[in-house]
Order: C-alpha cells, then structure tokens, then sequence
C-alpha cells in the first residue's frame, strides 16, 4: 500500500511538471497586452525594488495596468484594500494577468511572479543590492557555482529552471556596477544592463517626516510599527549582518554580550536594533538579548529602508547594504568578525574588503563597542567621500522609479 501511494504521488508530481512546463512553451505564443505590467518579489512578499516600483507606477501612471503577483492570500488582500491590483499567481486570473503581460518586474527570478508563463515576456530584473559577494553566473565554489556553472537535468528542469533563466534586462544603479559584474553576473551585454537606479532607494534618501508619510502608503503595518519605535529613541544603530549560507546560527560567535550593549545604549538614549535574516535560527543570544528594551530583534519580512532612513549608525559586514548607506552621508562600522571563515564558506568577493570598507573595521565585539561609543558621542565621521558615492551610485536622488518607468513607456505608446 505504501509502495503503492509513493507511486502515486510520484506520477502526480511528474503530471504536474510535464502541465508547467507545457504551460510555459505555451505562454510564449499568448498575445501580449502592452500597458500591463506584473511586479512580485521573492517569498511572495511585498517587498524590495519592486513593491517601490509597483506603488509608483500604481499611483502615477493611469495608462498602465500594474498588477501585483503573489501566492500570498494576504498581501493580496491588504492590497485590495488599499485600492490596489493583486492577484493570486495560481488563480485564474493570476495565471491570465501573467500570460498576457508584456513586462515581468521582479527582483530574485521570474519565480517571483511566476517562472511558468514568463516566456515570450521582457523579464527585468531589479535586482536587490550593489554586490560585493560574487553573485550567479559569477560565483566560482560552492553548491551554487555547480548549479550555475553545472547544473544536473533535475536542477535544470525541477528544482531551479528560474535560476537559469536569462533576464531581458537588469537594473544598476551606476555604470562602474554593470562593469564589475552586473553584465557578467547575468551574461548579458552592457546594453541591457539600465544604469536608471533602485527604486527603494527612494525611501533610504527620506527625511524623518516623509517616512512617516511613506510607512503610511507602504501597505506594511508592521514596518509602520517598528518606524514608530525607532522614532522614539534620541539615536538608533541598525546591524544588518548578512545571511551565512555555511554557518546560519552566527549570532553567538560574534561575541556580542547583550548586558554591555543594554548600558552602552541606556547611557545615550539609542536603539540597538538586529535585522535578522528570515531564515536565522533563534539562538541564545536572542534569548538573552529579548529582556533588555534597548535591543530589538527584526526577522521577518520587513522593509529595512524606512527603518535605515532612520538609523544614525549601521554596522554591517558583507551586506550590499554598505554600499546603499553611504548615500546618507552617516557612519558605518564594519563588522566582519569571521572573515577568513566566510570567504572560505560561503562566497568569494568582487574586491579586495579593505577597498569597500567605508567606515572602520572591527574583527571583535570588543572593538565594536568601541567604535559604538566614538559613533554615540558624534566622534566617529564617515568613512567615505563624494566620490566613493558616485562610483556606486550615479544618480543620488529619489527619482529611480520614475526613471524605470519612463525608460519602459515607450514600449506602450511607440
């Protein structure tokens, strides 16, 4: 019976493949509709590049159909309700949205709408960060480099089809980005790399009040939440550590003891808030650190760029992030407490660290603190200039989303 039922269930999975895929060849001869465009982002979340995107377009250009893809019940119904398009990916008219939209908006892959019905689409990617880390067709060792370099026929065609794909076009945010690796990452001519920005961008370059504003059309209670709690602090300091394929649970590693944390911020009126991979582990550090009422622990899905718009100090280590926070013109502490280790790990770097160190660097919690304290009482100033900025950011501004948008209008009124 056993034997029997995994059968079954095997030739249920097959029949279902062998329909996705028929759908796909399928979904390149499907008629497109020029003015509607469909947006999703990774998780199934709204969020990144193109939620920022989304809402622009939603709100400022009545000549296109933008409609957000999810397989979310309910961010399809917090959009609804604020007045927005959102559509189940695998309902009826989910799938019909998607099979005749003329552009996919997306962060991660076409998966992020829907991998299946994206042929015969222009697939931009967005993209989710200036890399540091090696990224895609880029990266030499590890799991990843064998799936994009040598990937089995199951990785091929069940497990990771979207991850294959080429994109139409990919988004930078600078001319030097699309040459240290955006058009080799993605195997794609320079030509297709837009050198037009990142639209949440917009949000990082905000003042006080218009995150309060933003937050508020966000369609994210919960970042408005947390917007609110940091604007009750005289200073706040966000460490964005980035995600460790090799060793999630990092946290107690670090060495950071959350008492000496608690007194550094009770002494300075500051928020020491931890943004936390989705994926992280809870660890005793969280355990401990969940007491003290100076010390906030993010995970989640949550927006980080109102909340970074906000934050006076960033510690970080390999993130992207450092290369967004420099457009703030506030310091920086890099925190890269097991270098040798991650790079051996996980993922090799686009550059030499010390290049991209934009702030100082500590290799222990005892260092950090250190820095903290100099960052706290205003002697820790960034540790950038005008031009480390430009190299990674053309534009400086808060009109990336309205570049986008402007770049692909042609392709509706010619």
């Amino acid at each position: 019976m056993l034997n029997g039922r995994r059968y079954f269930t095997a030739m249920l999975k097959s029949a279902k493949l062998a329909a996705e895929w028929l759908l796909y060849w399928a979904s390149g001869w499907v008629p497109k509709t020029k003015g509607l465009w469909v947006f999703g982002s990774w998780h199934h979340s709204f969020s990144e590049n193109s939620k920022y995107l989304f809402l622009y377009v939603a709100s400022h250009r009545k000549d296109i159909r933008a409609v957000w893809i999810t397989r979310s019940p309910d961010v399809v119904k917090q959009l609804n309700a604020r007045g927005y398009e959102a559509k189940l990916a695998n309902s009826f008219a989910g799938l019909l949205a998607c099979l005749r939209a003329s552009i996919y908006f997306f962060v991660w892959t076409s998966n992020d709408i829907n991998f299946f019905t994206s042929r015969g689409a222009v697939r931009v990617n967005l993209w989710h960060g200036s890399p540091i880390k090696r990224i895609n067709w880029d990266i030499q060792h590890g799991p990843l480099a064998r799936i994009y370099h040598h990937p089995s026929w199951m990785e091929s065609w069940v497990r990771y089809p979207d991850m294959l794909q080429k994109a139409t076009y990919v988004l930078a945010r600078s001319n030097y980005e699309i040459d240290y690796c955006l058009a080799s990452a993605f195997r794609l001519p320079k030509e297709q790399c837009l050198n037009l920005g990142h639209p949440r961008l917009d949000a990082l370059l905000s003042s006080r009040e218009e995150v309060i504003r933003l937050t508020e059309a966000l369609c994210d209670d919960r970042t408005e939440s947390l917007v609110k709690h940091f604007l009750a602090f005289r200073h706040v300091v966000l460490y964005m550590p980035t995600w460790r394929e090799a060793h999630p649970d990092f946290l107690p590693a670090t060495g950071l003891d959350p008492d000496r944390i608690h007194a550094l911020c009770a002494d300075t009126d500051t928020l020491f808030a931890i943004k936390l991979h989705p994926n992280s582990p809870v660890s005793a550090f969280e355990r401990v650190a969940q007491k003290s009422n100076r010390i906030c622990l993010i995970r989640g899905t949550v927006d980080p760029y109102p909340l970074m718009a906000l934050t006076n100090v960033l510690v970080t280590d390999y993130s992207s992030v450092l290369m967004e926070f420099i457009l703030t013109g506030r310091p920086m502490i890099l925190f890269p407490f097991d270098l040798q280790e991650y790079t051996s790990d996980s993922r090799s770097f686009y550059f030499d660290y010390q290049t991209v160190a934009f702030g100082p660097i500590a290799r222990t919690a005892d260092q950090l603190m250190t820095h903290l304290e100099r960052a706290l009482h205003g002697r820790l100033p960034a540790g950038y200039s005008n031009a480390d900025v430009a190299r990674f950011d053309s534009h400086r501004d808060r009109g990336a989303a309205g570049r986008i948008a402007n770049h692909f209008l042609p392709r509706i009124h010619p």
